[in-house]
C-alpha cells in the first residue's frame, strides 16, 4: 500500500513514500548524503522500531498499569501508617514511577546519538569536516585583538583584516590611513574615529 497519489511510477511506489515525503526529498534544502547514511546505518531499523513503539503507544498501558500499582501502594502506606512523604520507602515508590515521555525520549536520543557519533567518526578525515583549526584561529585572533593598541576603530579593523589573512600591524602607515578613511564611512561601526587621531580629542 502506498500513499503516493501524484507520482505513479514504479520506483517511487516501491519506496512507499507519501507525496509530501517525495516533495521534501526532491526540494528539501538539506544534506541528502547524510540522510542516506542515516537510513543505511545498521542500527537505524532498531531506532525506527522504538520510535514506532513510542508513537503507537504499544507499551503505554503497561507503563500506566505499573505506575498505578506503585502509586496505590504508596498511597496505602501513607494512609495506613501515616508514612512521611520524604521517607526512603515513600520516595523510592515515587521514583519508581516512569514518565513515559522522558523514558522513550531518552531511549530514542541515546540510540540516535550513537548512530550520529559513528557517522561523524566516519567523516573525520573529510575535507569539509572541521579539525578545530578555525576555532583555534578565531581564538588567536581574539588574543591578538586584546593585545593590539589603538583606537576602537583600529581594533575592529585589526580583527577584520585578520579574518581575511592580513596582518594589520604590518601594513604601512599609508595603507592603514587609507583603510581608516574607508572604514570611517561605515554606519555599522559605532566607535567612529577621525583619521590620524587614534581616538583622542583635539585640544
Amino acid at each position: 500500500v502506498t500513499e503516493n497519489k501524484k507520482r505513479p511510477d514504479a520506483v517511487l511506489s516501491d519506496l512507499h513514500l507519501s507525496d509530501g515525503a517525495v516533495d521534501v526529498l526532491r526540494n528539501g534544502n538539506f544534506n541528502h548524503r547524510l540522510l542516506c547514511e542515516l537510513l543505511e546505518h545498521p542500527d537505524f531499523s532498531r531506532w525506527m522500531t522504538d520510535l514506532e513503539i513510542c508513537v503507537d503507544g504499544l507499551v503505554s498501558d503497561r507503563i500506566r498499569d505499573m505506575n498505578a500499582m506503585v502509586e496505590a501502594t504508596r498511597q496505602e502506606l501513607e494512609k495506613r501508617y501515616h508514612a512521611d512523604a520524604e521517607d526512603l520507602t515513600m520516595r523510592t515508590l515515587k521514583a519508581a514511577q516512569i514518565n513515559e515521555d522522558e523514558y522513550f525520549g531518552q531511549i530514542l536520543y541515546d540510540e540516535l546519538a550513537a548512530i550520529l557519533k559513528q557517522i561523524k567518526a566516519a567523516h573525520g578525515t573529510d575535507k569539509t569536516t572541521s579539525d578545530g583549526a578555525v576555532v583555534e584561529q578565531a581564538r588567536k585572533q581574539l588574543e591578538n585583538a586584546q593585545k593590539f593598541e589603538g583606537s576602537p576603530l583600529e581594533k575592529k579593523m585589526n580583527v577584520l583584516m585578520g579574518q581575511i589573512g592580513i596582518d594589520y600591524s604590518k601594513l604601512t602607515k599609508e595603507e592603514q590611513m587609507t583603510l581608516l578613511r574607508v572604514f570611517n564611512k561605515s554606519s555599522m561601526l559605532k566607535h567612529r574615529t577621525k583619521v590620524g587621531m587614534r581616538g583622542k580629542h583635539r585640544r
